[in-house]
């Protein structure tokens, strides 16, 4: 009875030396260089091995590292390889070391008149060459984009607007938006513009706003007699 124990016992070490051989070897297959070719879709988010189901729509050639640096995920279903984390080290002292003196990294936060990409039906804004940009691609502004609600998209990681900018963005708006109401004030007449009045007269701008009913009482009282556009 002791030596079928020890038989068995035998038995099931060797077992499980052979399923931790087979592990490791997995672990090692399963992380590899930055430069290990995978392959990217025009609209998922995943990298995938050659001949994964999901590549037969689109199948698009990259590398391991470039896949990773735009946010791409492993597939589930056909478990390609995952950037080894010595190589990504590596890649990142490389890249910062390779860089040239005079080129100034990008910086995080720009002007508003900096260049992005919106979707039709996204609520998203992208820098160029950004995978989300396969249906559709619309040239914008940021301070355009901002203001419409637009937010940075997490996998492209475009500029963001500027502090500065982003602070007075909310009254330059509203400012606008007052303006733009001058046209159809109530107080319009065929003799008398809102908007007009205060378009041609820089001065009132200043001294009164895009205020309808300040503009129109200016008008009354001194425009009139003054000759000043108002129409």
């Amino acid at each position: 009875m002791k030596l079928l124990m020890k038989r068995n016992l035998a038995v099931i070490t060797a077992f499980f030396m052979v399923i931790g051989m087979f592990t490791a070897s997995d672990v090692k297959i399963n992380a590899a260089g930055g430069d290990t070719t995978v392959y990217i879709t025009k609209t998922g988010e995943k990298y995938h091995n050659d001949g994964c189901s999901s590549l037969s729509k689109s199948k698009i050639q990259t590398t391991l590292q470039s896949a990773v640096d735009k946010g791409y995920e492993a597939c589930k279903k056909c478990k390609p390889p995952k950037l080894d984390t010595a190589s990504a080290d590596t890649a990142v002292k490389t890249n910062v070391a390779a860089a040239p003196a005079n080129v100034a990294t990008p910086a995080a936060a720009t002007n508003g008149d900096t260049t992005v990409y919106t979707t039709k039906s996204g609520k998203k804004y992208h820098a160029d060459g950004c995978k989300s940009l396969g249906k559709s691609k619309i040239k914008t502004t940021l301070q355009s984009a901002v203001d419409k609600g637009y937010e940075a998209c997490k996998i492209c990681k475009p500029p963001v607007l500027n502090a500065t900018e982003a602070a007075a963005a909310p009254q330059a708006n509203a400012a606008s938006v007052a303006v733009e109401a001058l046209k159809t004030y109530k107080g319009n007449t065929e003799e008398f513009n809102a908007y007009s009045y205060y378009i041609n007269n820089l001065d009132l701008q200043t001294a009164i706003g895009a205020d309808g009913d300040k503009l129109l009482k200016h008008y009354n009282e001194y425009g009139k007699k003054e000759g000043r556009i108002a129409k």
